[in-house]
């Protein structure tokens, strides 16, 4: 089966890109999505409840390694 299942992980750890095969991950802004979720925890703690309708969307970026096989890929028997 390998060639027909895809593995992606999510924070892009350091060491992502040294296991055999090298995992394709999500890297997402951490210090950002901190610093707004503190932000969100004191607006509600001040009594602001709109803070808790408002999305917030972060950019995040595909980093793409070995541990997933090309787009579009499914077999067909």
């Amino acid at each position: 089966m390998p060639g027909r299942v895809s593995v992606v992980g999510f924070d892009n750890i350091f060491a992502a890109d040294l296991i055999s095969p090298a995992l394709t991950t999500v890297a997402a802004p951490l210090a950002t999505l901190g610093e707004t979720a503190v932000r969100y925890v004191l607006a509600l703690a001040s009594g602001n409840a709109t803070a808790r309708r408002r999305p917030t969307v972060l950019p995040v970026e595909l980093v793409v390694r070995e541990s997933t096989g090309p787009r579009g890929g499914r077999s067909r028997r």
